[in-house]
């Protein structure tokens, strides 16, 4: 992609916020909670198609980022977010990178994460279930255009979350 340079690296003023989110969102992801564990598929958390597949190797202005950890969603600014599984919402903040975000932690280590939201429906502690409201989409954080980012992660170990939609993951046909 060829954006503004403010996309590609973000300013010094910027680096101590950067590093405090980057030590609470790594506090977040060492977290096993003891929650049961989901017994049953997870929702999309919009209906969105993907505009952007789970692990691509990006680059801005020719220079390389990191394999993308989710997947984005086709969702106009305003578009509902909904919790796709059952757990306990660990953040729920405006962040650098993923702007308004939302992380559900689900138990064990299994997390979900809902960025560049334009509006957090939600508080942090709250106990959600699928289809319980978390926001609405938008463009918030830095991206070029609305859609909700949707990733999962089990502790440091991202992976794409519609695994998280196919029944056979949790005993079903």
């Amino acid at each position: 992609l060829t954006v503004e340079s403010k996309f590609v690296n973000p300013p010094k003023s910027a680096q101590k916020r950067i590093e405090s989110e980057k030590k609470k969102l790594a506090t977040i992801y060492a977290l096993r909670t003891p929650l049961p564990p989901p017994s049953s598929p997870f929702v999309a958390p919009v209906p969105g198609e993907p505009t952007s597949e789970f692990g691509t190797h990006r680059y801005f202005n020719g220079e390389p980022r990191a394999p993308h950890p989710g997947i984005d969603l086709h969702a106009a600014a305003g578009t509902p977010v909904v919790v796709a599984g059952p757990g306990r919402v660990a953040l729920a903040s405006d962040l650098y990178y993923s702007g308004g975000t939302v992380i559900v932690d689900h138990g064990g280590g299994l997390f979900t994460v809902y960025a560049h939201l334009s509006k957090i429906g939600t508080k942090e502690g709250a106990m959600v279930g699928p289809g319980d409201p978390v926001g609405l989409s938008g463009a918030t954080g830095r991206v070029t255009g609305p859609h909700l980012h949707w990733g999962a992660r089990v502790g440091e170990a991202i992976f794409d979350p519609r695994a998280l939609l196919d029944p056979r993951l949790f005993g079903e046909a």
